[in-house]
This record gives structure tokens, sequence and C-alpha cells, in this order.
């Protein structure tokens, strides 16, 4: 009989059985709960279902900090990146931005997350094959169902995207992806190959689609899943085929029928002046779905705002998450996003640049903390709230869709149509910007370009690198004749003169010019063609799996 851990408000479930095979993701149940009592009727399963969505941050499984569930994830992968400044070395996340972890099939990180999504499928597959069952309102029972399907579809859309190669449009796609165990059982399986994987996505996510628009019930709160939220996985999961049309047709449907508006106040300064929040408001009328945070829910530096936000007493103080300056430098100075990073954080808190209002804004950070160039503001707990741990996490916004669509019309050819998708976003954010006239690779690379400053530390540029097969490039080293001395690290948050060591050399990367060039050179560039894009299964489910077949080796650092 198969057993849950169920804990709601105190009961999440965390179940015993796992949709991988590996011993190492069983769980120790301390209050079982048969399936058979479970999925008696709908009031009951609606408890799993709701332990999956806390599943999804995750605090309570492991005891090491940085694993924090999906939220985390969406960080870690964004260090792997060249978007994301890793600015000081540290006990934590170091082999991230190094780009060894994923590479170490003995890494507890790496392992850890490996062991998430498999949770995540586990307990989705637990509630998939035993909803039917439930008796009571088949709209609910619908709405169970959608909503356990579409993070069926998640978890296997992000272990396919992570552990196999990218899938390329137009082709067979037959290298392997990741081990579809669609059933409640703990079997060895072999790899399916990426076609089958992204079929059964795509299979879960029309059936979420279709369970889920016969509930009109509005949600009580955006950690729940409706048919929106599934719409729009469903626009990401195609955009990540090239299947084109059909990824801006579904982008289409969710910009003009969820309900969700952009806002051009998002970062607007005098709003959060007023708000005391920046991206961290699940009741955004731009967000469709997110993590709400609940401070006596939330496990100390286990959660996303631990690493992000400045204001808050935490990780983040030592080393604060930074932009990339060669694509800060690409920002218009009418952009409101382009003051919600500090450029001149070690020399002033007071912004380079001004607002529409004659304002500069100022750089929020801990007292006690340190302070980078470039330094980000994007994501803020209330202002001056020492005690605050944590607030809630993005998972889902309206920006994304019309990302989508631009993107998708431009690799159609359709630029006339995919300039007027990106208008409305870039409009929002810069009031002087105009409707572009770019077409073909001009203008995809201006719809790339608004993604990347949109996007940025949500969990999207790592994974945009690879399903566009593009190099990983951090940027050119300083010209040490033309600039001498500009290889030395910024190793200094007071003192930023040549003899302490600041890059002088406006063309380089701002990504190792930290804290004694502890990311180093050999971390600068990654070729798209490399096995570095495929992380190497854990050990743990190897060796117990004889018929997982382990990614290659090596040629990981070209």
């Amino acid at each position: 009989m198969k057993t849950f851990q169920i804990v709601l408000l105190g009961l999440v479930l965390m179940m015993s059985t796992s949709g991988c095979s590996s011993d190492y993701l069983d769980t120790a149940p301390t209050d079982d709960i048969s399936a058979d009592r479970m999925f008696t009727s709908v009031d009951n399963a609606m408890m799993a279902i709701n332990g999956l969505h806390r599943l999804m941050h995750d605090s309570d499984y492991n005891t090491k900090y940085g694993h924090g569930g999906y939220q985390m994830f969406l960080l870690v992968t964004d260090m792997m990146a060249d978007d994301l400044i890793f600015t000081k070395v540290n006990a934590k996340f170091t082999d991230c931005a190094r780009l060894h972890w994923h590479r170490n099939t003995t890494d507890a990180d790496a392992s850890y997350f490996y062991g998430f999504w498999n949770r995540v499928l586990g307990n989705a597959n637990m509630i998939i094959n035993n909803i039917e069952q439930a008796e009571g309102d088949e709209t609910t029972r619908n709405y169970i169902h959608g909503q356990a399907l579409t993070y069926r579809a998640l978890s296997l859309f992000f272990l396919t995207q992570c552990y196999g190669e990218r899938y390329v449009p137009g082709q067979n796609n037959q290298q392997l992806g990741c081990i579809l165990n669609l059933t409640c059982e703990k079997k060895n399986m072999p790899r399916s190959t990426v076609e089958e994987c992204y079929a059964q996505i795509n299979q879960d996510l029309d059936e979420a689609i279709r369970l889920l628009a016969t509930y009109t019930t509005e949600r009580t709160n955006k950690t729940h899943i409706n048919v929106w939220v599934a719409r729009s996985l469903k626009a990401r999961v195609l955009l990540t085929q090239g299947r084109w049309q059909e990824a801006a047709d579904m982008a289409d449907e969710v910009i003009n029928g969820s309900g969700a508006l952009l806002d051009d106040d998002t970062y607007d300064y005098q709003t959060w002046l007023s708000t005391q929040y920046r991206m961290s408001q699940v009741s955004s009328i731009e967000w469709l779905w997110g993590k709400i945070g609940v401070d006596t829910q939330e496990k100390s530096l286990k959660h996303f705002h631990s690493f992000c936000s400045n204001n808050l007493a935490s990780y983040n103080k030592n080393t604060p998450r930074a932009i990339n300056k060669l694509l800060y430098d690409r920002i218009s100075l009418t952009d409101d996003r382009k003051l919600i990073w500090f450029p001149n954080a070690q020399g002033s808190t007071t912004h380079t640049y001004k607002n529409v209002e004659g304002e500069a804004p100022k750089l929020v950070y801990p007292s006690s903390g340190n302070r980078f160039n470039y330094m980000s503001n994007k994501f803020l707990l209330p202002k001056g709230s020492a005690n605050n741990v944590t607030a809630d996490v993005p998972y889902v916004r309206l920006p994304e869709l019309y990302l989508i669509k631009a993107e998708a019309l431009c690799h159609l050819g359709q630029d006339e149509a995919a300039a007027q998708a990106l208008y409305p976003l870039a409009h929002s954010r810069d009031k002087q910007y105009v409707l572009s006239t770019s077409t073909g690779e001009a203008l995809l690379d201006e719809i790339l370009f608004q993604r990347r400053i949109e996007l940025w530390g949500e969990g999207f540029r790592w994974f945009d690198l690879k399903r566009l097969h593009q190099d990983l490039d951090r940027g050119p080293a300083p010209d040490t004749q033309k600039y001498p001395g500009s290889d030395k690290a910024w190793i200094s948050a007071k003192a930023t003169t040549k003899a302490n060591g600041y890059n002088v050399d406006p063309q380089a990367s701002n990504y190792n010019m930290y804290d004694t060039k502890g990311i180093g050179e050999e971390n600068r560039h990654r070729d798209k063609d490399s096995n570095f894009w495929q992380w190497l299964i854990p050990t743990t489910e190897t060796l117990v799996n004889p018929l997982c077949e382990q990614n290659p080796l090596g040629n990981d650092e070209n």
C-alpha cells in the first residue's frame, strides 16, 4: 500500500514513493496515510495538491542551506550563465559560478536538485494515478488533476533540459532525455529520448489545460495553478522546441485572456518607496504564478531572498548579486530598469542616473554588508524590515508571454508583427521607447536583449543559451597593456583605487573582477557544442539503476 507524509500549514505532502528508482530519493514518513484513504474524497485529495504546492519551495526536506526547491533552482541556474554576476567567493554556489558542480556526479547540490525534481514527479504521479477514485465535485477533481499534470510536465521539462541534449527543431531528437516513470512504483528504467520526453510533457500540459478550463472558480491565491498558468508553461515549452507559430498563439491567448496586465510601476522608485516591495509581491497584476513567502514557514538561508534581497540581513549582504556590465551598458538611460542596478555602488549609494522625476535612487544595502559595483536592487523585501526573512517569488509573469510571442514571430520572419508584440512591454519600461524598425537578426537581438534585462535573476538565461544553441560568453578579459592594472579584482568595498584593485577597462566584463579572481579565466567561456550543457546524473541514481545511462564525460571546459 502506498503511503503519504502530509503536511499542510504544518502538514506538507512528502511522499515515501518517488517517480524515480533511486533509494536516496526516499523520505522517512512521520505521519503515514494510505493512498486509499487520501483519495476517498476531493477534499482529502486537495490536501495532496496543497502539499505539492508547498513542496515546490521545499524548506523541510533537507537540512543543508541553499536547498530550497524551485526558488533556489532558478537562482543557481542563472549563476551558471553570463548575466548574473557572482561577486565574491564564499562557501555557497562558488562551484555553480565556476561551472563545475553540475559536471560532478557526487556533488551534493547537483544531487539535491536531481532528487528535488524527481520528488515533484513522484508526488504528481501519485495524485494523477489516484485522483479518479476521489468522490466529490467533478470540477474540483479536474482542478486537482490538472494541477498535478502541470507539475509533472514541469518536472519532466526541467529534467529533460538539464540532463538531455538540447531539443533541435525539425529533427527526430533521439538523444537521451530523462527517465519517464509515470507510475507510483520504484523501478529501474532506461532514459527515454528527448523526443519522447517532450511528447509526454506536451500531452500532460494539453490534458491539464483541458481539465483546468472546466474549473471557473477564482483561485484563492497564485500559488495554485489555473488554466492560464498551464497555458503559459505550454508556451514556454513550445518556444523551447522551436514550434514558433504555436508558441506565439499560446502566448497570445494568455496575454489577451488571463486578466494579467503590464504594470508601468513595476520598477518605479517612487512606487517602491510607498509600497516597500519590488518584485516580491505575488499580488502584482503582472504575476500569473508564484510562491507566497511566509516567514514562519521558511528556514534560514533556504529561500530566494536570503540570496537576492539586499535589505535582508542575510547571505546576500556578503555576496550581493550584480549584472553583467556589458549588458547593463546597453540599457537606455530612460528605461526604468536602468535604475535597479548600481554601477557606482562602491563609490556612492546614490545612483549615477536620475529617473524621469529627476531623482537619483538610493542603493538599498545592509549597513554591515559588502557593496560591489553593478549590484542589484531588483528583489527587495519591505524597506527596513530586518525581521522579515522572506517574500514572494515569481514563477510566471506576463512579460515572459510578450517576449515569447515577439521572439516566436521574429523566428517566423514576421518582423512587423514581432516588433508590435514587443512594443507594449518595452514601452511600459521605457516611455521613450519607439516601435522597432529592425528586421531579421537585429530584431531578434533586440527582443533577446529585452528578455535578458526583464527576466534577469528569474532563472531563464542558462536555458535560453542552451535552446538557442549559443556559446556561454561572459565577456572579454581586460586589456592589461592598454589599461595597466585592470586585471586586479575589486577587492575593497570602501577604497576603489587602482592600488586596491579595480577594473579600468571599459570594454571588459565585470564577472571576474571581484575577490581576487575567484571564478577564474577558464570559466569565461563554454562552447555551444561542449558537454557543459548536459548535467551529469548523480551516482546515487546510476549505481542503483544500471539501466540509467550516464551522460558523456569530459569536453565540458571548451
